[in-house]
């Protein structure tokens, strides 16, 4: 079939693990790729390690439409020969094996790493494992799992139809158009919304909870939530987000229904964003041919296209998709914004599994992502300069310390790669916030924290107190964000560390950066570092808050 690239948008990569107690699987520990789409190697890497003691049973699996899984096994399954080859040096048939390979299609980064994850399983530096596998065809899906055994006759199969049961039972996998979806993924959607009521719906409906956004949380479902709407069905009015929903549908002007139609919306919200991101002044000229192959990315990859009339003129369609990014672009600077606004970010905090795509096709396209997400172009850190802005914000009134302050916060988050300042002095409510930060990476890391960022600077004499933290709390919760940046001169009160410690818990994370921290900074690398372990340290303490 010649070599052909086959994406892993829509596809499943798990790894399960497992502990055998009485001729049972008694326990399992998990990670795939939509928990962590853009560091799947390291995660299963650290799990692997981490359960070594207590996991008799690892299997490898991959879930998706037939035609990829066969991909991804051809593939998979080439590449154990051709090392098997290698140990053996059986040149002659290596060469003839590796024709056969090289006929097979090329993987993409995730595919890459699945396969890089299952080559160090099978082929260990103490022993080599007879691999085995397993193929399952599930409703619309296959299953396809690889496991290593001492032996070919052994038995691991037994523990897998069990031990893909568990992980089945708790996490409902189905096949939601071309992609597959598990209730982890789908649930996520809804951290950081507010419960706004229980409702009892149409008779096959039942009761429901109303979510901050309009979003339907079904009570007596198996699979509860599909990112489905409260609307005119439900109380007689068309709602905001419903008349976002209409303006954006590629069926009122190309005529082809993309279903199912919540993905859809949530894979061109991801799609707007990224066009947002990218320094390309979007008219119709630059933006029809890139929309239209995201188009044929969705037909490819995610949706079924049903044939409909269509409604509208193109121009007029694109006109608004254009409008919608240049929406998009002035709330990511701070301005006020329409209410859709939060849900947008709330579902790009949980959706960023499907930025690498996107990116990988705008490049495709000629936008140059690759510059969004190598810092922009910046010079390489100065220790020296960052002491210098601080100093400069010891000297003056209360404003020009302010204003030199903020220029110390900047200076070092713009040296994280990865993060962008994208506004200044920005109101939020009754509230102004200094700096506004969007996040353009693709690192596991920063992407934990959200898609976008506050940040309020506080060069004070006297240390934080709890209003001030209050405050930030209140203007997250406006915005949207999840993570705030506080960068305090001289630290936080004792009250305040409290209510930064209630607010994480509530899922709101405010990391406090004081003068002496960012004084012994020396790298950029340390910018990150310093950042990620505020991160984790709150992380944790509002877990273990929550145990107690």
């Amino acid at each position: 079939m010649g070599n052909q690239m086959v994406s892993s948008a829509g596809m499943l990569f798990l790894y399960l693990a497992g502990e055998v107690t009485d001729g049972s699987v008694t326990c399992i520990y998990k990670t795939d790729s939509y928990s962590h789409p853009l560091d799947f190697y390291e995660q299963v890497s650290e799990l692997r390690e981490e359960v070594s003691d207590e996991a008799v049973l690892e299997f490898f699996c991959v879930l998706g439409v037939p035609e990829k899984v066969d991909a991804i096994e051809a593939f998979v399954e080439g590449s154990m020969k051709e090392r098997t080859l290698e140990i053996w040096k059986e040149q002659k048939m290596g060469e003839m094996e590796e024709k056969t390979v090289k006929n097979h299609a090329i993987p993409d980064w995730v595919e890459a790493e699945f396969e890089r994850l299952i080559q160090e399983y099978i082929f260990q530096e103490d022993k080599m494992l007879f691999p085995r596998k397993c193929r399952m065809e599930m409703e619309g899906y296959d299953m396809y799992c690889l496991w290593g055994g001492m032996d070919s006759e052994e038995d691991g199969h037994l523990w897998l139809e069990e031990t893909a049961a568990m992980w089945t039972e708790a996490e409902k996998p189905f096949l939601f158009g071309k992609q597959m979806m598990i209730q982890t993924f789908e649930l996520s959607d809804l951290t950081g919304r507010k419960v706004i009521g229980a409702i009892h719906g149409f008779a096959e409906e039942g009761w429901y909870l109303l979510i901050e956004g309009g979003m339907k949380l079904y009570l007596n479902r198996e699979i509860p939530y599909l990112r489905e709407l409260i609307g005119v069905r439900d109380i007689g009015l068309f709602t905001v987000s419903e008349i976002d929903r209409i303006t954006s549908n590629p069926v009122y002007a190309y005529g082809r229904a993309y279903q199912p139609q919540e993905l859809c919306e949530e894979w061109h919200k991801a799609f707007l964003f990224t066009a947002a991101l990218a320094e390309q002044v979007w008219e119709e000229a630059s933006f029809v041919p890139v929309y239209e192959r995201f188009l044929a990315f969705l037909e490819e990859n995610i949706s079924e296209v049903w044939e409909a009339k269509a409604l509208l003129e193109k121009k007029m369609y694109w006109s608004v998709m254009i409008g919608h990014i240049d929406e998009i672009r002035g709330y990511l600077k701070g301005e006020e914004e329409v209410a859709v606004s939060k849900d947008f970010l709330l579902l790009l905090n949980s959706r960023y599994a499907y930025l690498p795509y996107l990116y990988e096709l705008m490049n495709s396209m000629g936008i140059k992502m690759e510059e969004v997400v190598a810092n922009c172009g910046l010079q390489v850190f100065s220790p020296e300069k960052l002491r210098q802005i601080i100093k400069l914000g010891e000297n003056g009134d209360s404003f020009q310390k302010g204003v030199q302050w903020e220029a110390a916060a900047e200076y070092f988050i713009s040296h994280i790669k990865g993060l962008k300042v994208s506004g200044r002095r920005i109101n939020v409510g009754v509230q102004e916030i200094d700096l506004s930060i969007v996040n353009t990476s693709l690192d596991s890391n920063l992407w934990e924290m959200g898609a976008y960022l506050l940040t309020e600077c506080k060069n004070w004499a006297d240390k934080v107190g709890i209003q001030v933290i209050r405050g930030l709390s209140y203007s997250s919760n406006m915005k949207g964000n999840k993570t705030t940046l506080l960068f305090a001169a001289n630290g936080v009160t004792r009250d305040g560390k409290r209510e930064i410690l209630r607010a994480a818990v509530n899922q709101q994370f405010i990391l406090c950066f004081t003068k002496q921290e960012l004084l012994k900074v020396k790298s950029g690398e340390e910018c990150y570092e310093l950042l990620i372990d505020k991160w984790r340290e709150l992380k944790a303490c509002a877990e273990r808050e929550m145990m107690v």
